[in-house]
């Protein structure tokens, strides 16, 4: 139990009072009020991540498509069975597995906040790309027991640490 100031006649009450003992302000409802407040500031918060991230995927793609130095011939799948394609539009990959495992802490934490500034950021940096429903890849290493993938978009030499379910 602590002393706060009354809003009203500013003389000292307890935290836990419904209302002034001295004026008869509702205190409880200035509190519920400030509750409701934080809790909106945390939603838009929230929300505003979520665009940055938006954008941030949307101006990665735009830029990988604009430095293409040649256009690439449709996706086919080669004879031999080492090509493999992108099951979802939902999955992206880092070139380190630290920073993979990192997003995935977040991910599993259900901290959205940080995981969405993280990965934002390591899309801006190149460090990290989101992939394409049906993009074909290389699987050049694996890691079994974490079910993570290093993989390899046909026509680059970048790779990236995903999960094994994006990969079909």
């Amino acid at each position: 139990m602590a002393l706060v100031e009354c809003p009203s006649c500013h003389r000292g009450i307890s935290d836990e009072a419904e209302a002034c003992p001295n004026c008869g302000y509702p205190a409880a409802k200035k509190r519920a009020q400030q509750a409701a407040a934080r809790e909106a500031l945390g939603c838009a918060a929230a929300l505003v991540v979520i665009i940055m991230i938006i954008v941030g995927v949307y101006f990665v793609e735009s830029g990988d498509q604009s430095t293409a130095s040649a256009p690439s011939a449709p996706a086919s799948r080669p004879s031999g069975d080492d090509t493999k394609f992108i099951s979802g539009d939902h999955f992206f990959g880092c070139r380190e597995r630290s920073v993979y495992e990192k997003l995935e802490e977040y991910a599993a934490e259900k901290d959205t906040q940080a995981f969405g500034e993280a990965l934002f950021a390591e899309l801006l940096t190149g460090q990290c790309r989101s992939f394409q429903k049906g993009e074909p890849v290389f699987i050049t290493d694996t890691a079994f027991f974490s079910g993570l993938v290093k993989v390899r978009r046909k026509g680059d030499i970048a790779e990236y640490w995903t999960v094994l379910e994006a990969v079909k």
